[in-house]
């Protein structure tokens, strides 16, 4: 008699049976990210091994360090959301972020420079804003990215869909960029991280 197959371990990743050479040319190259280098597993598990609509990979990233304008820490939201309607209204982008230097806090621009930051700075001080500073959000950072290819807008959905309940590093969700985005930094708009080497699966 046959010996039964070997089970697989819980915490083992099965080996990736998808090669995104093999992806045909007119799939869309999208990258989604970034996410901390211990979510690897978890990356892993969340997306078909097998798919005749998506083929993707783990890549390895450095991501640059992050420069923002905010406003002073506003612990009253009130106060905080006076702020948000004021970007609102004129039309600049702005966020808000769980990062501890930055809680309670209005970002007014997300840049991968200090002096970009500086430029932007100047030109809201001048546009009548009151007690804005440039901060360094971040260090450069080691982290993850998925490199996607899809058939169709479909696929990269049901991709996104499966990755919802990964935490994402430093953002509220991931970021899904084209792959061959390579725009200059704007406020609260950083470029797709370029991927350095390959996770071994």
């Amino acid at each position: 008699a046959l010996a039964p197959p070997p089970s697989v371990a819980a915490n083992e990743v099965p080996d990736q049976a998808i090669d995104l050479a093999h992806a045909p040319a007119d799939w869309a190259c999208w990258r989604v990210g970034p996410y901390a280098l211990k979510q690897q597993d978890v990356l892993q598990r969340a997306l078909p091994l097998n798919s005749n609509q998506l083929r993707w990979q783990v890549r390895e990233t450095l991501l640059p360090e992050r420069w923002v304008v905010a406003s002073e820490r506003m612990p009253q939201a009130q106060a905080l959301a006076q702020l948000v309607a004021q970007a609102k209204a004129q039309g600049i982008d702005h966020r808000v972020s769980n990062a501890e230097v930055l809680r309670d806090r209005l970002v007014l621009g997300t840049f991968v420079r200090r002096d970009l930051a500086v430029n932007t700075l100047t030109q809201l001080l001048d546009q009548g804003w009151e007690a804005l500073s440039v901060m360094r959000e971040r260090p450069p950072v080691q982290a993850l990215v998925l490199e996607l290819r899809v058939a169709d807008d479909a696929a990269l959905r049901q991709a996104q869909t499966s990755l919802a309940a990964v935490p994402s590093l430093g953002q509220a969700q991931a970021q899904a960029l084209r792959c061959e985005t390579d725009e200059a930094t704007t406020p609260a708009n950083e470029p797709a991280p370029t991927p350095t080497a390959t996770v071994t699966q």
